[in-house]
């Protein structure tokens, strides 16, 4: 699948600065976020996911994304919408309106105090959330049981997730999915990387 997704990126001109938010705080970063959120782009183009949940939103940049490569899909979104983690206030607003034209809805709650999330099993769930290594081992740990393939967004940026290894993070997912008959596969991003981690 990791070739698949690498060939369509050799050939993908997916731009998401034609959605984005002028007034996004951190706009001085589209240009070096292009290649990132094309990459996402063709994640989704190969994986052609019908159903699809995002914990951390912000502005829906990837939700936008996830949708353009494959616009039947239903999408829920999980944000706090609020400051921290990346965040920002009221940048659900956006993410609303960018995605209106698609089967999308979004839901102001916090990750981190759920047992489950919203809805039943997904084919793509995407973790882009509380990046603070007990956060974002909490969110995979939702994810993983609850959907055919999650993609682990920026899981190495902070420098709690660092501790985390990919073998030491399949070796823990497994122990979470020990006793069940599903195949989950997890996709770790990370500046233009993927790696690819299959079990079930």
């Amino acid at each position: 699948m990791v070739d698949a997704i690498l060939t369509e990126l050799s050939k993908s001109s997916f731009d998401f600065r034609k959605f984005a938010n002028p007034s996004d705080p951190l706009s001085e970063l589209f240009d070096e976020w292009v290649s990132y959120y094309r990459l996402k782009f063709c994640v989704a183009k190969i994986l052609q996911p019908k159903s699809i949940l995002e914990v951390g939103v912000r502005y829906g940049y990837s939700a936008r994304t996830f949708l353009e490569a494959s616009p039947s899909a239903r999408f829920v979104g999980v944000d706090l919408d609020c400051d921290s983690f990346g965040g920002q206030s009221g940048a659900l607003g956006w993410a609303r309106q960018i995605t209106a034209a698609y089967d999308a809805e979004f839901v102001t709650a916090d990750s981190q105090q759920m047992k489950r999330l919203p809805g039943s099993i997904y084919d793509l769930i995407h973790v882009d959330g509380q990046q603070d290594g007990d956060g974002s081992w909490h969110d995979l740990e939702l994810a993983v049981n609850q959907s055919r393939y999650v993609l682990a967004d920026g899981y190495f940026w902070t420098q709690q997730n660092l501790f985390f290894k990919p073998f030491d993070i399949l070796c823990q997912l497994r122990q979470l999915k020990e006793h069940t008959t599903e195949t989950t596969s997890v996709v770790l991003h990370a500046e233009g990387l993927i790696h690819f981690l299959r079990f079930g």
